[in-house]
């Protein structure tokens, strides 16, 4: 179980998660203005952490909507104040979750530091990983994914 502690002048309140991706998920929920604990709940009760950071990174606001208590200016915000740090977030988890060795991480992460969104960097990744198991240098992984980028 992992356990966020919420301190308030008058209250200090834990809440419960069974995974750690709904807690930090819950955490930047409740760093938006306007988005408290009881809200931030209702958000992870309407639907999993993996699929509210999917719409949260899409920018799919209706689909906020669609849970109760969340109304079309609430999800707009949250959209746009957590698009991006969930964006890069993803990237990072992919890397270090098991998909592709260290090499391919710090790909990732090389390309993601240059300016590309993440999808794009999934692409660029794909596109030259079966380099990376032939005993490529980092240097010359970069230059071939960014040379799929550009073409």
């Amino acid at each position: 179980l992992f356990i966020h502690t919420h301190v308030r002048e008058d209250a200090l309140e834990l809440y419960g998660f069974l995974t750690e991706a709904s807690m930090i998920l819950f955490e930047q929920l409740i760093g938006v203005s306007g988005v408290g604990p009881k809200l931030a709940l209702t958000l992870l009760s309407g639907m999993d952490a993996a699929q509210l950071s999917r719409v949260l990174i899409s920018g799919d606001f209706i689909a906020l909507t669609r849970v109760p208590g969340i109304g079309q200016k609430t999800a707009q915000r949250l959209v746009l104040e957590l698009k991006d740090r969930l964006e890069k977030k993803a990237v990072i988890d992919n890397f270090t979750s098991g998909h592709g060795n260290l090499l391919l991480a710090d790909l990732r992460s090389a390309i993601l530091n240059l300016g590309y969104k993440s999808a794009i960097v999934e692409k660029a990744v794909k596109s030259v990983e079966s380099l990376a198991n032939d005993g490529i240098t980092l240097e010359l992984l970069v230059k071939a994914a960014l040379k799929q980028l550009n073409s």
